[in-house]
């Protein structure tokens, strides 16, 4: 009879679970206090601030981006890029020439049928 007196039934309730019950509660409203009468404070913000509604119509985003660094090392370097680009059909081609060619090299690998 002494074992049946100390288990603990489904709808028993243990003093261990109320304090991490009342634990968790306190912790959760304790995150609800604010101060009293809190106002937002007023923020100035710069007439020519870069999102503001009275833009002008030539905005720095309007501008080529190389053109705003002004480096004559950059733009040969771009214009080397544009030059020797190379067409998309061409890269494709020989991404698939490669491929073939490490196929064709991994073929002995494999049993042969003679």
């Amino acid at each position: 009879m002494k074992y049946l007196e100390q288990r603990s039934y489904p709808g028993q309730r243990t003093a261990g679970g109320f304090v991490v019950f009342a634990s968790l509660a306190m912790a959760c409203l304790a995150g609800c206090a604010t101060g009293p009468n809190y106002q937002r404070p007023a923020v100035n913000t710069p007439g020519d601030f870069r999102f503001a509604t009275n833009m002008s119509a030539n905005s720095v985003g309007d501008l080529p981006w190389w053109e705003m660094f002004k480096d004559r090392q950059l733009l040969g370097l771009i214009q080397t890029a544009v030059t020797n680009n190379y067409d998309l059909r061409r890269a494709v081609a020989r991404v698939e020439q490669s491929r073939n060619l490490a196929i064709v090299a991994r073929a002995p690998l494999f049993p042969q049928i003679c």
